[in-house]
């Protein structure tokens, strides 16, 4: 029955069903004299019988205007649930490309994040390795013989960095500690070399190389790239530049000197 109510062509066919009911009654209706209207109808003229008919037709035509617009106004609400039903999918597929570009993206800072703590995991495994090296190199350094050969009252002696029992104390220390005893031995061979020199004594210089090397790996150590930035910070409080100043100053001081006795 809603059906019925709510469908504008049944509403159409019954309305106009209504108006031929009405014209046939009309047709039907006999008057004082008898006559049908029908018969009536036959007698008129010409522009009379088309006025009739016109009435009756115009009646039919305005009665299915209605029902054309109605048809259109429910097609139009068809239309808008539609678009909106559209626009909703259209939302809810917007929020899913939104939220497939986050994931995307949350992924691709975590892949970031991962790659960059590789990379620091490694630059520090070989900044330690560099540290160590450096170690090693002065431990080199701290071993008995000839570093520097000088000469006095006809006699040719040797000195070198650090006393005999340094060796074994380097080998305890690490990190800044370790950093700190290699500047204050440098720093006290400097001190004796100034002196040798100012008073013309020194002749050689056999730890030439040796010291270079050193100053390489300080070198190294200083430019080591993709370390974190607390190593970064521990590497600036180390001071290392002052052990290559010091070594650059020794080798200056020194590079004159033969590396063999003459």
């Amino acid at each position: 029955m809603k059906a019925l109510v709510r469908n504008p062509i049944a509403w159409g066919i019954t309305l106009s069903g209504l108006v031929l009911l009405l014209v046939l009654g009309l047709a039907c209706v006999r008057d004082d004299t008898g006559t049908t209207g029908y018969a009536r109808f036959l007698t008129l003229e010409p522009n009379a019988m088309g006025d009739t008919l016109a009435g009756i037709f115009a009646s039919l035509a305005f009665i299915w205007i209605v029902v054309t617009v109605f048809i259109q106004s429910a097609e139009l609400r068809e239309q808008r649930k539609v678009l909106k039903a559209q626009r909703f999918e259209f939302e809810q597929m917007a929020a899913a490309q939104k939220a497939q570009v986050d994931a995307l993206r949350a992924q691709a800072e975590i892949f970031l994040d991962e790659q960059k703590d590789r990379h620091e995991r490694r630059a520090e495994k070989l900044f330690l390795a560099q540290l160590e090296s450096v170690k090693n190199k002065m431990l080199e350094i701290a071993k008995p013989g000839e570093f520097w050969l000088y000469e006095r009252d006809g006699r040719v002696s040797s000195f070198r960095i650090g006393d005999n029992q340094y060796e074994s104390r380097l080998r305890l220390l690490a990190g800044r500690d370790m950093i700190d005893s290699i500047f204050n031995e440098l720093r006290a061979a400097l001190e004796t070399l100034k002196i040798l020199n100012n008073k013309g004594e020194l002749r050689a210089f056999p730890g030439k190389k040796i010291l270079e090397a050193l100053e390489e790996r300080i070198i190294d150590l200083q430019q080591a790239d993709g370390l974190s930035e607390a190593t970064r910070i521990v590497l600036y409080d180390y001071g290392l530049e002052r052990i290559e100043s010091a070594i650059d100053e020794i080798l200056s001081i020194s590079s004159r000197l033969p590396e063999q006795s003459p």
